[in-house]
């Protein structure tokens, strides 16, 4: 997290790295990976960074999170007033697994959140959540999370 803001400032990104250091610093610890987007001009960087925030699992793919992955890194942006707290509730009730059918046979959808993405230097950061919907073939849902 120290190398985003430092690759940040040593671009003369004229955002506000202190706040993006103060979200870095508060967003969830080892259990949370990190991802920057910048806009890059010949001029150098925009006034605009997103900090893609992504809750680690087991196999580390998007499909294998839970709500209990989610819920440090939700209730901290939420404690920051990124996220009301309405929206971090549905936020976090929509991870699961149920098994549908299809023509093809059955399947297993899996409903996650990919990656919340915090926006940086136009007015105040704001929270943006990326959420999925995967139609997995049992073995491989099988294979990823132990269970169906």
């Amino acid at each position: 997290a120290a190398g985003v803001v430092a690759l940040l400032e040593s671009q003369s990104w004229p955002g506000p790295a202190d706040e993006v250091a103060a979200l870095l610093a508060d967003a969830g610890g080892a259990r949370t990976r990190y991802g920057l987007s910048v806009d890059v001009t010949a001029a150098g960087l925009g006034p605009r960074a997103g900090v893609e925030l992504r809750a680690r699992a087991a196999g580390d793919d998007w499909t294998t999170t839970t709500r209990r992955d989610w819920e440090p890194l939700v209730e901290r942006l939420r404690a920051r007033g990124l996220i009301a707290a309405p929206r971090a509730a549905g936020l976090l009730a929509w991870p699961g697994r149920q098994r549908v059918f299809t023509a093809s046979g059955a399947r297993v959808a899996y409903q996650g959140i990919n990656h919340i993405k915090v926006s940086f230097g136009v007015g105040a950061p704001r929270a943006k959540a990326y959420v999925g919907l995967a139609l997995l073939r049992p073995q491989a849902a099988r294979s990823s999370s132990g269970k169906v």
